[in-house]
């Protein structure tokens, strides 16, 4: 048995698909989140690291299970100056009364334009130029140090972008491999432009490490539709901003509704649609091409590693 059927078996039976989560520490307790929520038993941290936003964004159902992600962004062992969830104009009206009682912890909900996952970092970028940005996903639970450990490697090279979750892009015989294949979620001491962050994990931006293009809308809809951290990646690369991890990276990813994640239920997940159809090859291909960057090129840039 390989391992995509061995993977496709856990999933398919309700007693090894809930091992898999419990051992795994896939699932979260969401009864045990909502009763602190409901009797107000937050941690809230008295360190707060004034020039540090985390921005995420979330749409339609989905929006319904942000109260467990926004509590473990609040519960961390030190804070940001503020969360900022961006919610589009059209999705405001699924924003309860339980979401906006979070305000009270340094959650802010801001509504604008409709431009899928890119929401989640360019809206605060844009008005936050002066700060540093961290992009989280909204169907993750975090540790309460992931926030801490990013900042950490922050001050130490506070010019590159710090993630915890980092797949290597991979070649052979001067061809990029397809992207299921990268090693996903290495644990690496290199500085090199093999490092692809990766969303889910949480990606801390520092001011103006990205290319002049990052917020053109014509452009990231056209190359990039489904996939921004393929562009964020790319307006790294292109503003010559490296890519470092944590010393401890957090790569064990706690899911808020796992069955969605697995594709148990339905309910397809940016990740589902690109890897499975290979729209991330597609889309890659696509910013390499319109900034004529030559594969041979891009891979003799993967090669160097930094300081």
């Amino acid at each position: 048995m390989n391992k995509q059927d061995l993977r496709s078996f856990v999933l398919k039976h309700v007693i090894t698909r809930e091992l898999f989560f419990f051992v795994g520490q896939r699932k979260v307790n969401l009864k045990k989140i909502d009763k602190r929520l409901k009797f107000g038993k937050l941690s809230i941290s008295d360190v707060v690291l004034e020039d540090c936003i985390i921005s995420l964004t979330s749409y339609g159902s989905r929006i319904a299970e942000l109260r467990y992600t926004l509590f473990s962004l609040i519960n961390q062992s030190v804070r940001p100056s503020q969360i900022i969830v961006n919610i589009a104009l059209n999705d405001k009206h699924l924003v309860t009364d339980d979401l906006l009682s979070l305000e009270t912890y340094g959650v802010i909900f801001k509504y604008c334009e409709d431009i899928r996952s890119f929401k989640k970092l360019i809206p605060v970028m844009e008005e936050y130029r002066d700060k540093c940005i961290i992009t989280v996903d909204d169907d993750m639970y975090y540790d309460a140090d992931f926030l801490k450990s990013l900042w950490e490697k922050h001050i130490q090279k506070p010019n590159m972008i710090v993630a915890h979750n980092i797949y290597e892009i991979t070649f052979t015989d001067n061809k990029l491999n397809t992207y299921s294949l990268w090693p996903h979620s290495i644990i690496t001491k290199k500085i090199s432009y093999k490092n692809f962050f990766v969303g889910c994990g949480g990606v801390l931006y520092p001011p103006n490490s990205l290319y002049k293009d990052y917020n053109c809308k014509q452009l990231f809809q056209q190359l990039t539709p489904i996939a921004d951290d393929i562009w964020f990646y790319f307006m790294a690369y292109m503003n010559g901003t490296k890519i470092t991890q944590p010393d401890k990276p957090k790569i064990r990813f706690h899911y808020i509704n796992p069955y969605r994640e697995y594709g148990v239920t339905e309910g397809k997940t940016l990740t589902q649609e690109n890897v499975g159809l290979c729209k991330n090859d597609e889309q890659f291909m696509n910013v390499l091409n319109y900034y004529n960057i030559s594969v041979e090129d891009f891979i003799k840039n993967l090669q160097i590693e930094y300081d």
